[in-house]
C-alpha cells in the first residue's frame, strides 16, 4: 500500500516544484486510506492553497494544493487554516471555561 505508514521521507527524492505541489489521498467506503501521492503540479492544475474532498458509493478522496517549502512532504494532510480553526477553537474554549 502506498500510505503514510509505509513512507520513508529519506527514501525519496526531493523535487522542486515550478507550480506548486499537491498531495492526493484515497480512502476506501470505511475511510481507511489506500493510497497517498505527492507530486509537483502541472501548469493546468489549478493551485488553490486548500484541500478539495470527492465523494461517492466506492470511494472517497481528497485533493490537497500548497505552494510553499516541502509543503507535501509525509507529515499528516492538514493545512494552515485547518490549524488556525483548532487554535481558534481552543481559545474559545478556554475563555468559556474562565468564565465558569
Amino acid at each position: 500500500m502506498c500510505n503514510d505508514e509505509f513512507f520513508e521521507g529519506n527514501a525519496i527524492a526531493i523535487s522542486e516544484c515550478d507550480n506548486g505541489c499537491q498531495t492526493y489521498v484515497h480512502m476506501d467506503r470505511n475511510g481507511a486510506i489506500e493510497q497517498v501521492r505527492r507530486s509537483c503540479l502541472q501548469p493546468e492544475d489549478e493551485m488553490t492553497g486548500n484541500c478539495v474532498s470527492e465523494e461517492n458509493k466506492a470511494f472517497s478522496a481528497k485533493r490537497c494544493t500548497c505552494n510553499y517549502n516541502l509543503c507535501n512532504t509525509g507529515a499528516p494532510v492538514y493545512t494552515a487554516a485547518s490549524y488556525a480553526l483548532l487554535f481558534l477553537m481552543a481559545a474559545h474554549v478556554l475563555q468559556v471555561l474562565n468564565r465558569v
